[in-house]
């Protein structure tokens, strides 16, 4: 075939459609990588959002030994979980104990440091008792936005977290922590260990919540617990922390917000061994029968 016969039959199919132009053949092209460019995108995405929609846990949860009871350490992005389950503990009616420690400890070393284990133990409530990570100083975030995700990582762990009402207790700087759970439908009550430093209209908003109550130990921040009482006119002030369940009076045990004057100093509230059970044995949870 000469080369005119070749051009013109090149023209006659570039007419009728059946052979694309380079510049259309180059389109096409160009079409293609930038939906498979997309497609990469796309997929990205989804696979970053399901990694951040994974629990905290990466670990299963690793045994501690403890005098009595059990005791697990979960490692998270967000650091260290440790839970602890008491003697005689009833999954089926328990509640679950959230203790938040304060500034300048690790949730390791207050776990050591305070005994948290025993404290757990001698408050004679069944519950599931877990200790997070939280912010060591002003300069840090709170680990845990909610307790649902906290009980999550628990969950992922391989321990099965029981379906009652959860207390959280916090001391000192540990109250940051817990102000992002104040709305749950869980959290039934908080104890304030000598730890009203801020964020009093949230708490206060929450001791206005039906079925939730509000227990303030003050020391160092007397002031800020006035500031709350002063919404409720009626909440028990006791000057001194008694020192058994018995000398409470009826109304204080039944109060939505009672407030103790601290006879402790401020670190004697979290490591003496005295308060932490006491103040449990107050909340809507269980007795253990074992």
């Amino acid at each position: 075939m000469t080369h005119r016969a070749l051009a013109l039959a090149v023209t006659l199919l570039l007419s009728v459609g059946l052979l694309a132009s380079p510049a259309a053949v180059a389109a096409e092209r160009a079409a293609a990588a930038k939906g498979k460019a997309a497609k990469a995108k796309a997929a990205k995405a989804k696979a970053a959002k399901a990694k951040a929609a994974k629990p905290k846990a990466r670990t299963a949860a690793e045994s501690r030994p403890v005098s009595s009871g059990d005791a697990w350490r979960i490692k998270t992005r967000t650091g260290p979980v440790w839970v602890y389950a008491p003697p005689g503990y009833d999954r089926k009616t328990a509640g679950v104990v959230v203790y938040v420690h304060g500034y300048n400890i690790t949730a390791e070393d207050a776990w050591a440091r305070h005994d948290l284990p025993g404290q757990f133990k001698d408050s004679r409530q069944n519950a599931l008792f877990v200790v997070p990570e939280a912010p060591q100083g002003n300069g840090e975030s709170p680990k845990w936005g909610s307790v649902a995700a906290l009980l999550g990582a628990v969950k992922t762990g391989g321990i099965r977290v029981p379906g009652g009402p959860v207390v959280a207790i916090a001391h000192s700087g540990g109250y940051r922590s817990v102000v992002p759970w104040l709305r749950e439908r869980r959290l039934v009550q908080v104890i304030l260990l000598d730890a009203l430093y801020g964020k009093v209209e949230a708490f206060t908003a929450f001791a206005r919540s039906p079925g939730k109550r509000l227990t303030l130990v003050g020391e160092d921040t007397k002031r800020q617990c006035e500031q709350l009482l002063a919404h409720f006119k009626r909440a028990p002030r006791l000057p001194r922390i008694p020192e058994s369940v018995g000398e409470f009076a009826a109304s204080a045990r039944r109060a939505r917000v009672l407030y103790l004057a601290s006879q402790y100093s401020h670190g004697a509230l979290a490591e003496g061994r005295k308060v932490i059970p006491l103040l449990l044995r107050l909340s809507p949870l269980r007795a253990r029968t074992g």
